[in-house]
């Protein structure tokens, strides 16, 4: 079994009231996301998984002077609509690899089918 592939992620009964995400970005589209966040600098890949439907997350990891950055892309169910489905955080860590701040970076937004740089 493929060790990137988690198993049958839709065997799980979901409430009524959440819903599955409409948009299922690829990898190329996940990866220019990143490029535009990261610019030309190298990256690491911590972890990359996909489901049935596809791609469901992304991590990777910038060294800095400082520390290093890590990129994280999640798609998942829903079921609050305050909280976007589609998104890419972002996480600070020291030197030490303590965590030392983080926020969303990237939301799809699913009424206008396009992907939004947050601030």
């Amino acid at each position: 079994m493929n060790e990137n592939i988690i198993p049958n992620v839709q065997s799980v009964p979901t409430p009524e009231k959440e819903q599955r995400i409409e948009h299922i970005p690829t990898k190329e589209e996940v990866l220019k996301i990143f490029k535009q966040l990261i610019g030309n600098k190298k990256y690491k890949e911590l972890e990359k998984k996909e489901d049935r439907e596809g791609l469901c997350l992304w991590d990777i990891e910038i060294e800095m002077e400082d520390g290093k950055t890590e990129y994280s892309f999640r798609r998942k169910l829903v079921a609050n609509k305050k909280l976007p489905s589609l998104r890419i955080d972002v996480v600070f860590y020291d030197t030490e690899g303590g965590a030392c701040g983080g926020h969303s970076v990237a939301k799809y937004d699913e009424e206008k089918k396009e992907w939004k740089i947050t601030p």
